[in-house]
């Protein structure tokens, strides 16, 4: 049996396009079909990461979180913002190794991580596309 192999492309789309439609579903229609909740799904990460001030605090608590959620722990707005938007990917280096693993991948935030480097020596955020597990 041929294996098959899906394009890099490919797979982050569907990747994001599942993290999307659990990230918004409480906003989506679910007597629609699955498709037409993804393709609204997607709409809605694409417009709060565009434009998160086009979501109220209010609509956001009581979308974003199912209720047993509110019941179990203190909801507030800038959790329910966090949990909304795109995850961003930390990586972190050998000991002393940062600024040459930020280097070598081109992509990724040194600065960013200077924030974080009392709690998170050795950071970075790193902000491309690349499939790092397909990277040697």
């Amino acid at each position: 049996m041929a294996q098959r192999r899906f394009s890099q492309d490919f797979k982050a789309q569907v990747s994001r396009a599942v993290l999307a439609y659990y990230r918004w579903r409480g906003w989506l229609d679910l007597n629609e079909p699955i498709p037409n909740q993804i393709n609204q799904a997607l709409d809605l990460a694409e417009q709060f990461a565009d434009r998160p001030a086009s979501f109220s605090d209010e609509e956001l608590m009581t979308h974003a979180v199912p209720q047993w959620v509110r019941e179990q722990i203190e909801v507030v707005p800038a959790w329910v913002r966090a949990i909304q938007a795109e995850p961003k990917l930390w990586l972190r280096s050998r000991p002393g190794q940062r600024s040459v693993l930020a280097e070598n991948l081109g992509v990724a935030s040194a600065a960013a991580a200077d924030s974080a480097q009392h709690s998170l020596p050795d950071t970075i955020l790193y902000e491309g596309n690349e499939d790092l597990f397909r990277r040697p």
